[in-house]
């Protein structure tokens, strides 16, 4: 579940940071921004990825803690081949590292 992809409302997409390992009624998540209709990216601190053909900016500053009750079905992306770079951002986020 962790690096996943979900779409919690209508064109609203959040991947999954927290470890799979913790089973909370929570869970948290980045949002998942338009990069063309979004704002001006943080390079370090907002990787891109690219879902469905669409450029998305992962926005770690905004992380939040959702009812892990909106996670909830077949993910629309999976990105565990993103994972050092999401790692790099979260860790920069929180440690300024």
């Amino acid at each position: 579940m962790q690096f996943d992809v979900y779409e919690i409302s209508p064109g609203r997409l959040v991947m999954v940071v927290q470890a799979d390992a913790a089973t909370l009624p929570s869970c948290v998540v980045a949002p998942l921004i338009p990069m063309e209709s979004g704002p001006a990216r943080i390079s370090i601190l907002e990787p891109s990825i690219e879902i469905g053909g669409v450029e998305y900016s992962l926005h770690v500053g905004e992380l939040a803690a959702i009812p892990a009750s909106l996670i909830r079905g077949v993910p629309l992306a999976r990105c565990p081949d993103r994972e050092w770079e999401i790692r790099k951002a979260l860790d920069f986020f929180l440690s300024g590292i």
